[in-house]
């Protein structure tokens, strides 16, 4: 899709980031407290969601997608920040543990809502994914003509799609065509 030139950027999303569905008291860190129950919104995403999206680093720097260097490393929100009684002197390169594992945070971005306007901004943490989800964000050129660059995606997609679905077909058959030989190789025998 980067091949189209009013695309700008595109980006990988466990999720919708505005309705962030997934929630943990999970993540460990130096000086949690052992009674601690505070609610963490998770977001996966790849080195593309947070510039497509244009979400503020405040510091640090964004994931990496070089040889998946940033499995388990985190970036979280001004207000995971804040629970955490981390500051912005301390908060790079801060322990923290959670599903991918034991990592450092190593980015940390301005809040921003990302669920029920009534409820405030919630800490955030951003895990790095190629591939749990469903969701890819896209940013065009504001000044391209909008029909056609959806046209464009939309074939891109759709292409993409039916490679897809060709090759899962083939998968099938070559697997079911493998099955058959031995199975009537077994009732040889």
């Amino acid at each position: 899709m980067l091949q189209t030139p009013s695309v700008k950027n595109i980006g990988f999303g466990g999720s919708n980031i505005f309705t962030v569905p997934i929630t943990t008291t999970d993540p460990v860190w130096q000086g949690k407290p052992a009674n601690s129950s505070i609610n963490f919104k998770v977001f996966r995403c790849d080195e593309g969601f947070i510039p497509t999206i244009d979400i503020e680093l405040l510091a640090g720097r964004n994931f990496s997608g070089v040889n998946n260097q940033d499995s388990t490393n985190y970036i979280i929100n001004k207000k995971a920040m804040e629970v955490m009684g981390l500051t912005s002197e301390n908060v790079i390169g801060a322990d923290l543990e959670m599903w991918n594992g034991s990592g450092k945070i190593i980015g940390l971005t301005n809040d921003f809502n990302n669920d029920n306007l009534h409820r405030g901004i919630e800490p955030l943490i951003f895990l790095y994914s190629k591939n749990i989800g469903f969701n890819y964000y896209i940013r065009i050129d504001g000044n391209a003509p909008v029909n056609t660059t959806l046209a464009s995606i939309e074939s891109t997609f759709k292409n993409t799609v039916l490679l897809i679905h060709l090759n899962i077909h083939f998968s099938t058959r070559f697997l079911q065509k493998n099955i058959a030989q031995k199975q009537s190789l077994v009732s040889c025998l």
